[in-house]
């Protein structure tokens, strides 16, 4: 029911309005001449459902692009919840942003999205979604947030598998590809390594590939975390005294 509320034609340029209503991915090229790709609404559909998502949950939409799942997502968890979207380049941020923005002017009325049984103030859902400008590879990019599920159609490798397990909470989801595999890794308690892994469906050609951190993205990392680290010191000594 949520993306009956959520239009996709909104989320792609004008001259791509007749591709958004079909059950196909739709590749956008930026004006800084990276691509953005929408996956198809039949993925996103089986993916949300299988991420289980809940009013009240936490959600972490990895490599948001057009904000469009992460629209979907806020629509299922409501304003009581937490809905967050990362992206690494700044035009697609923009256009994520953008895209929200236009959205919150086009939705139903209130009394029309309770009758689709969705969460609760989907205008407050939509108006709380964060979206943030960082890389998922650099450490702790959400400045130690954990959600309940995340979602990502970037292709990754398996090397990057403990980065976004570290952003799980324990018994926490989430839907991730890689090569061919559409997968559902769900953290079975405090250890990141330790995880249940189920293939959903495979998929031929994929929605992009994951960005790999530049070098000053990482260094600026270590220095926000050794900055933040310093004031707890400093924090924890004025209290002692």
């Amino acid at each position: 029911a949520a993306m009956l509320v959520v239009p996709r034609d909104l989320f792609v340029p004008r001259d791509r309005h007749r591709e958004a209503f079909r059950d196909q991915k739709v590749t956008v090229r930026m004006p800084d001449g990276s691509t953005l790709i929408m996956p198809n609404p039949s993925f996103v559909a089986m993916a949300v459902e299988r991420l289980d998502l809940q009013p009240g949950a936490s959600f972490l939409d990895v490599g948001c692009g057009s904000a469009y799942v992460t629209a979907v997502a806020a629509c299922m968890i409501g304003p009581s919840g937490v809905v967050h979207g990362i992206e690494c380049l700044s035009s697609r941020l923009e256009t994520a942003r953008g895209n929200l923005r236009m959205l919150r002017q086009r939705l139903p009325p209130e009394h029309v999205v309770k009758s689709l049984a969705v969460a609760e103030s989907v205008q407050a859902a939509i108006s709380s979604v964060q979206l943030s400008l960082t890389n998922v590879l650099i450490p702790e990019c959400t400045d130690g947030m954990v959600y309940d599920a995340l979602y990502c159609d970037n292709t990754l490798s398996e090397e990057d598998l403990p980065a976004f397990l570290s952003l799980l909470k324990p018994q926490g989801r989430m839907v991730v590809i890689i090569e061919e595999d559409v997968l559902l890794l769900t953290r079975s308690g405090t250890d990141p390594h330790d995880y249940n892994r189920e293939i959903l469906t495979k998929i031929s050609g994929d929605f992009g590939e994951l960005e790999d951190p530049t070098p000053w993205e990482v260094q600026e990392a270590v220095q926000r975390i050794k900055q933040r680290e310093l004031q707890k010191g400093l924090e924890k000594a004025r209290v002692s005294r």
